[in-house]
C-alpha cells in the first residue's frame, strides 16, 4: 500500500495520512487497520536495516495516531467514490457521443451509396471503421470505470 502525507497548509498543521487512491478489498477500512498495517510496514522495514521507510512509516504512524477519524475515513471514501461515479459518467459520455457519430457517418454511407459516390463510400467506410474503433475502447473504458465502481461498493464497510 502506498502511504502519503499531505503537507501543511498555510503553516496550520494540516497534515492527513490518506491510502493510496485504490480501495480494493484489501486497503485498510478503519483507523485501526491502518495503523496495523503501518506498523507491520514498520516492523518489515526495521527489520531489513530500511531506516529511511521506517522514518517516513513512524511520521506516517504520528499521522494516524493523531488526525485519523472515523468521520475522516468515511469522507475519503465518500470522495472516491463520487470520483469514481464522475468516471463512469464521463466513460458513458464518450460511448454516447461515438455511437452518435458512428450512426451519421453510418446514415451518410447510406446516402453515399444511393448516390453512387464512390469516394465519398470510400472515405465514410474508413470514418465508420475509426469510430467504430474509438468506440470499442470507450466501451472497454465504460466497463473497466463501471467495474471499478461495483468492486468498491462492494468492499464498502
Amino acid at each position: 500500500m502506498n502511504i502519503s502525507v499531505l503537507a501543511t497548509h498555510t503553516g496550520a498543521v494540516a497534515c492527513l495520512l490518506f491510502a493510496a487512491p485504490t480501495f480494493a478489498s484489501s486497503a485498510p477500512a478503519d483507523c485501526n487497520a491502518k495503523r496495523q498495517s503501518i506498523e507491520q510496514q514498520l516492523k518489515y522495514a526495521e527489520a531489513h536495516h530500511n531506516s529511511h521507510q521506517a522514518a517516513g512509516l513512524r511520521s506516517a504512524l504520528a499521522n494516524v495516531n493523531q488526525y485519523c477519524t472515523p468521520e475522516r475515513m468515511q469522507a475519503e471514501r465518500d470522495a472516491h467514490e463520487r470520483k469514481l461515479v464522475a468516471e463512469v459518467d464521463d466513460d458513458q459520455r464518450d460511448v454516447n457521443e461515438e455511437r452518435e457519430k458512428l450512426s451519421r457517418h453510418q446514415e451518410n454511407l447510406r446516402q453515399a451509396r444511393d448516390d453512387g459516390d464512390h469516394q465519398l463510400i470510400d472515405k465514410l467506410n474508413k470514418k465508420i471503421s475509426k469510430a467504430q474503433k474509438e468506440l470499442d475502447d470507450d466501451e472497454r473504458d465504460l466497463a473497466r470505470s463501471q467495474r471499478e465502481l461495483d468492486e468498491f461498493r462492494r468492499a464498502k464497510p
